[in-house]
């Protein structure tokens, strides 16, 4: 395919504090709707407020339309102010206290029908994030509807990551830093059965740290994968011990709506392809043409981006596709399926640069 700049999205953003490796943000996506390309992006702050093409805010999310042929609209959906700690900074770590009100440094972009829905970690206390959505209400993204998912707990909502069916219920995946008890993991949300409902996908613990890099993504029944009915698959790391992390993939059988409310998850070990001691950061999930997943994950122990394919079976089980070489820690893993060219891409970027890959 022949890539094409859009240009710059926006201008005058601080540069955001990179901490450690295993709290990678998540500040931007991207997401298209006809001729329309949208993009979700936090505008971090250093000192003074961010004064960018959507107006002045600080430590906040703002969505930018492109409509095939120019940026036509910037508009902050969140805008942080004054914060709890009373400082004019973000905060530099996503773990509490937290000095500014914040939103959108982990972010999810989706579409619910042909109109974006961002999900976001909301910082709305000195101790206390919520997961919060906004929805588009209009083709170029200048108003908005707001809503919780979870505010449950007194961290949550790193890592979100979000989707939608035809019917237009949402569902969500996303880290829970503690749960209230001084407790983490990963969680479940979804409003299929109307408002939403929350799902411990593996047990909470204080000893255990699974959800990380988490990504949701539905597998809908097909013919070439055999399912039954659609399969609810979330991608995330273990990084229970820093120094031997690895992948996992939890899935549910969404045989009704409340299917994966309360249960029904299997959790599984990935095992990694290269017989890594130190492998699952940054998690990035597609689907393929039959309906299977596709894994990308960095093997950290011998610094490579790997991509895996699902097999058509249960429990799901991976082979993989190709390892793809890397610095010691490249940050911004994304990888997508095209129906139309049947091929992979997966994006990273490492010292020298962005890096895209594509092949079937």
């Amino acid at each position: 395919p022949t890539w094409t700049s859009l240009g710059t999205v926006d201008s005058g953003l601080a540069p955001m504090t990179l901490p450690s490796p295993n709290d990678e943000p998540r500040p931007i996506a991207v997401a298209t709707s006809g001729s329309n390309t949208y993009i979700a992006y936090y505008t971090s702050r250093s000192g003074s407020p961010t004064v960018g093409l959507h107006g002045v805010s600080a430590c906040s999310l703002a969505i930018a339309v492109h409509n095939g042929a120019s940026w036509v609209s910037w508009t902050s959906v969140q805008t942080g102010t004054t914060g709890p700690g009373g400082s004019p900074l973000c905060t530099a770590t996503g773990t509490p206290p937290y000095s500014w009100f914040e939103y959108g440094r982990w972010l999810s972009l989706t579409l619910n029908g042909s109109l974006p829905v961002v999900s976001y970690w909301s910082v709305v206390g000195t101790s206390t994030t919520e997961l919060q959505f906004s929805s588009c209400t209009t083709s170029v993204c200048t108003a908005f509807t707001t809503g919780i998912i979870d505010s449950t707990g007194s961290q949550v909502g790193r890592w979100n990551s979000l989707s939608f069916d035809t019917s237009g219920f949402s569902y969500a995946a996303y880290y829970v830093d503690n749960d209230g008890g001084g407790n983490k993991g990963l969680r479940f949300a979804t409003n299929a059965t109307g408002s939403f409902v929350t799902t411990n996908v593996e047990p909470m613990s204080a000893i255990t740290d699974v959800g990380r890099f988490a990504r949701l993504r539905t597998l809908p029944n097909t013919p070439a994968n055999g399912f039954t009915f659609p399969t609810q698959v979330i991608a995330y790391a273990d990084v229970t011990n820093p120094a031997a992390n690895f992948a996992k993939v939890a899935s549910c059988t969404q045989s009704g709506t409340s299917a994966c409310n309360g249960g029904g998850w299997t959790p599984a070990l990935v095992p990694d392809t290269g017989a890594s001691p130190n492998y699952g950061r940054a998690t990035s999930l597609t689907v393929d043409a039959n309906g299977l997943p596709r894994l990308a994950y960095f093997d950290i122990a011998n610094s490579k981006v790997r991509l895996l394919e699902g097999h058509a079976q249960a429990p799901l089980s991976f082979g993989e596709l190709v390892n793809l070489g890397a610095n010691a820690s490249p940050v911004g893993l994304s990888v997508a399926f095209s129906n139309s060219l049947l091929s992979t891409f997966v994006t990273f970027s490492t010292a020298t640069g962005p890096q895209v890959f594509a092949g079937q």
